[in-house]
């Protein structure tokens, strides 16, 4: 591998992301992750220098989420979390 790209490659971070809320025409009905949101939309709720640690913080948010008394919304948004490469180009217009 040529040195540029080695310098490439250690720009690149990852994000701990959260898709907006999409709420319902039902208003009993409560407001969940929003997964066709454009991803400049999301949140960032973590920056991470590599996949393992974003994996190991979105495992650690989790787990932490199972100790809690749940509801089932938030149980929806558990799971809502994703590692974004900072260099996606899904991201302009953050």
């Amino acid at each position: 591998m040529k040195l540029r790209h080695t310098a490439a490659l250690a720009l690149v971070g990852w994000y701990l992301m959260l898709p907006p809320a999409r709420f319902h025409k039902d208003t009993s009905l409560p407001p969940s992750p929003d997964y066709e949101a454009v991803l400049s939309k999301w949140s960032t709720v973590g920056t991470l220098d590599t996949l393992r640690e974003c994996k190991a913080e979105m495992s650690r948010r989790q787990r932490e989420a199972d100790r809690m008394e749940n509801t089932e919304v938030e149980k929806a948004w558990k799971g809502a979390f994703q590692c974004i490469t900072s260099d996606d180009p899904r991201l302009k217009g953050k």
